[in-house]
């Protein structure tokens, strides 16, 4: 390489060219003055491609050896080069798609818990009439709107099932719309959820049953033969891809629920012996110590279930192309509730984590920091230090799901705890804006001087303007990853850079 660099074989490739382009006498003629040639530069470059032999006069087998030794060294050079930016091309698009998905999800977080907080203020006129005390009242009305809920979001993506071809605004809003469907479900069902504990009391054994029963009718609900057609046709959108289908596979979307009455089964004793110490740095260490053991528990069962949902997908599929057995619909059932169970469980567990990633920061930040009990519940400066929890965690978590997600990591324990991390990081996020916008909405319906509004307009104002920046967010987002994706083709393109390829 060194020969090369300072000039020892300029000639070369015109000894070649010369060559395809002659005949075979003037190549021949060539080729022997171009040896000569060659023979005084290699003696006063001193090169020697043989150790402890200098080269003088080197024949023609000797040129069409060194000839491809630098081509073969050139190819390979050229190789690694297009490999090494193939790599840092995929590295960015995946970055720029991880931030997009961060984004979306946070977004989506925060669009389903301030349409459903909006809708039930405004049921809550209604079942406040009823007499039948607070509790009862909103439990009502979360029933009513879950109803509601659970035919219009089935209805509304039947509706958008085809998105607009264009990349237009259009394109982005419905996109947007379609991501949120799924979390204002969600939403719903974990605030009724929430409202029959409120309304029993908080008690363990009614937080053992809600969670048992929720978990135990989403598996069987699962496992029934029409939630798998229906599940099927809507994948496939063929024709059993209807209203009806939709409806009825809503099981699936139930994780959220699930997951908010586990981790209130989990926290319980938690939250007692936090509500008996009034040292924030107690509470502090004892949600420490609760994340520290939950997050290690949590990590081997996501690791359990990873390795029986793969293997179970393994056995399902070896079952299906076996010949027909006298017990092969029995392995078959068997395989399948193992599955969806697995499934099910590791649905709800990542959401227990979220929680408990959620609970130990909010000690920190809130109960250590500025003497507050809950994020929503800070006399002094609420909605501030609200604010300023939720834009740190926005920095941090950005920079920590990119280098979670692109790290590769060789254990199955390590790889599920920054699978659990990333998941939990994005809904934390949402959480965090949705109780800056919480504490807002209180500190403006409870201030003294300026508007007096009432806590359903000022929900239903918040609403608006909460999906107007979701909005216009999203949209930026989604025209910076169109321009990444063109930048990243254009680069391969410019480097004839081949993913397939291989050296």
């Amino acid at each position: 390489a060194k020969q090369v660099e300072e000039g020892c074989f300029p000639s070369i490739l015109a000894a070649a060219t010369k060559e395809e382009e002659a005949e075979e006498e003037d190549a021949q003629r060539a080729v022997t003055q171009e040896l000569n040639a060659m023979g005084s530069r290699l003696v006063d470059c001193n090169a020697d491609l043989s150790p402890g032999r200098g080269v003088s006069n080197p024949g023609l087998d000797d040129l069409v050896r060194w000839h491809e030794t630098l081509r073969g060294r050139h190819e390979r050079l050229t190789c690694a080069f297009k490999t090494r930016i193939h790599r840092e091309l995929s590295t960015q698009a995946a970055h720029s798609s991880i931030m997009k998905d961060f984004g979306v999800k946070s977004m989506a977080t925060v669009a389903g818990w301030m349409t459903s907080e909006t809708v039930v203020s405004y049921i809550n006129h209604g079942t406040d009439r009823l007499g039948f005390g607070h509790q009862a009242n909103n439990c009502i009305g979360w029933v009513i709107y879950v109803a509601t809920i659970t035919l219009l979001v089935p209805t509304f993506e039947w509706l958008l099932r085809d998105t607009p071809p264009a990349n237009s605004f259009r394109r982005d809003q419905v996109q947007l719309f379609k991501t949120c469907l799924p979390m204002l479900f969600a939403w719903a069902w974990k605030g009724l959820v929430s409202a029959v504990l409120a309304l029993r009391g908080n008690d363990f054994l009614t937080k053992m049953a809600i969670a048992g029963v929720l978990t135990g009718f989403v598996i069987v609900a699962e496992l029934c033969p029409c939630y798998s057609r229906n599940a099927k046709a809507i994948k496939m959108h063929g024709e059993g891809d209807t209203i009806c289908a939709r409806i009825l596979v809503f099981p699936g979307h139930l994780g959220l629920s699930v997951g908010f009455a586990w981790n209130t089964l989990c926290t319980h004793f938690v939250n007692i012996a936090c509500a008996h110490v009034h040292e924030p740095l107690l509470v502090l260490m004892i949600e420490s110590v609760y994340f520290c053991v939950i997050s290690a528990v949590i990590t081997g069962i996501t690791v359990f279930l990873q390795r029986r949902i793969e293997d179970q997908k393994s056995e399902l599929t070896e079952v299906d192309r076996a010949p027909s057995q006298s017990n092969k619909e029995l392995l078959k059932i068997t395989h399948t509730i193992e599955f969806v169970s697995s499934t099910t469980a590791l649905d709800a567990v990542h959401f227990v984590y979220a929680w408990g990633q959620l609970g130990v920061l909010n000690a920190f930040f809130f109960t250590y920091l500025f003497g507050c009990e809950s994020p929503t519940s800070c006399e002094n400066f609420g909605y501030q230090a609200n604010f300023l929890f939720a834009v740190v965690l926005t920095a941090a978590a950005a920079r920590g799901v990119g280098v979670l997600a692109l790290e590769t990591r060789a254990q199955a324990w390590n790889r599920a705890g920054s699978w659990l991390a990333a998941q939990a990081l994005g809904l934390n996020v949402g959480w965090a804006w949705a109780n800056f916008t919480s504490a807002a909405i209180a500190d403006a319906v409870g201030h003294d001087g300026g508007v007096k509004l009432p806590p359903s307009v000022m929900h239903t104002l918040c609403a608006v303007f909460a999906w107007m920046v979701i909005s216009l967010m999203h949209r930026k987002f989604e025209v910076e990853r169109r321009a990444w994706d063109r930048h990243v083709a254009e680069q391969e393109a410019e480097h004839h850079v081949d993913e397939h390829a291989t050296c």
